[in-house]
């Protein structure tokens, strides 16, 4: 318990997933759950949700066994020359 609630394990899990997505701004979903503790269903359909609003574009599309390679473009395009 912090200051008599309960915490907040959505907020903590968007912060985390944030802190992950602006460090590695290019990434498998593998990877996202493996360094930020994300539960995998979790890290997907944050994935699936950012995809369909645009924020991430895929790179490389899923093949087999080969998951797909995401870029957070709003970030990779301020970087860009």
């Amino acid at each position: 318990m912090l200051c008599g609630r309960e915490p907040n394990h959505r907020l903590a899990t968007k912060q985390v997933a944030s802190f992950f997505i602006f460090a590695s701004p290019i990434f498998i979903n593998n990877c996202f759950t493996n360094d930020s503790g994300i539960p995998a269903q979790t890290a997907s359909r944050f994935t699936r949700l950012l995809l369909d609003r645009g924020i991430l574009r895929t790179i490389k599309d899923a093949s087999g066994r080969r998951p797909a390679l995401y870029a957070f473009e709003p970030l990779l395009k301020l970087v860009r020359v």
